[in-house]
């Protein structure tokens, strides 16, 4: 019950915080609360436009996961965007999988 009121609590207050809802998508991923963690990644990637966000969820996406499965159009997608953002790693991603893909 504790566990559930602190989550509704975070969950309440990175409403106003986009950083915060992205880092709290990272901790309930890494504690495997996948369906909210995925709501918060979501939020991050097409509201605020989070290219880390955007970088983390393409990686989820490409590799599959327990939760979620493999799906290389949309992980490429969220590779563009993260890397029209700027975010160096997704840059070099999204060369290394064209490269692989060509």
């Amino acid at each position: 019950m504790k566990k559930r009121f602190l989550i509704l609590l975070a969950f309440l207050w990175m409403i106003h915080n986009a950083q915060a809802a992205c880092l709290f998508a990272d901790k309930l991923w890494a504690e495997k609360s996948y369906e909210l963690a995925l709501a918060n990644y979501e939020k991050c990637v097409y509201e605020d436009n989070d290219a880390v966000a955007q970088y983390t969820l393409a990686t989820y996406y490409l590799d599959g996961t327990d939760f979620l499965e493999q799906d290389v159009r949309h992980a490429l997608f969220l590779l563009r965007l993260s890397a029209e953002n700027g975010y160096a790693p997704a840059q070099s991603k999204l060369a290394e999988v064209m490269d692989v893909l060509s």
